[in-house]
């Protein structure tokens, strides 16, 4: 979870080394395979809108940074509709390596003109959780159930259990927490 492409593949191969494709056929068939299945049955998380709308209510630029491939995030935004709320997209194929790395997160920093440390990350994956932390941002956690023992869910500023539980309220908490690097 929360790795990208390539590291997942590399992740699988190594336990399971396949015989008779490359990595790319793999990586490409994984990738249209995984597009087709985000065209057909994508769904947004509860809370998705409800919190981009919050921030936006408050003029704060949004950023998404993903380890998925552009074309898997494009796919994704576009069947969900929700586009029109990022300021910024960016993924980790364009970055030295990718989530627990933090590179992802501080490039979608510097694109958005703001210090990594003025930034909330919201997290579903113990990788992206350090990958965040790594780069001095809040970190809101929100792990899927089958994860949430994972001890790198603690480096999180907090955690909840679905977007919905996020309000003023949660951002007031959290609030204190900005650049003390």
């Amino acid at each position: 979870t929360g790795l990208d492409i390539n590291d997942t593949l590399k992740y699988w191969y190594n336990r399971y080394p396949w015989k008779g494709k490359s990595l790319d056929e793999v990586r490409n068939n994984l990738e249209r395979t995984f597009i087709r299945l985000v065209k057909q049955k994508g769904k947004p998380c509860g809370g998705a809108e409800t919190i981009l709308n919050l921030f936006k209510s408050k003029g704060w630029r949004i950023g998404l940074a993903s380890s998925s491939t552009i074309d898997i995030i494009q796919c994704s935004m576009d069947k969900l509709a929700l586009t029109q709320y990022f300021d910024v997209m960016h993924s980790s194929q364009y970055e030295i390596a990718g989530k627990p790395h933090p590179a992802v997160y501080q490039a979608t920093a510097r694109k958005l003109g703001v210090n990594p440390c003025e930034c909330i990350a919201f997290e579903d994956s113990y990788r992206g959780v350090e990958a965040a932390h790594a780069a001095g941002m809040i970190v809101v956690a929100v792990p899927d159930t089958h994860i949430t023992d994972n001890r790198s869910f603690d480096l999180a500023t907090i955690t909840i259990s679905s977007l919905i539980e996020f309000d003023d309220e949660k951002l007031a908490q959290i609030a204190g927490y900005a650049c003390k690097q």
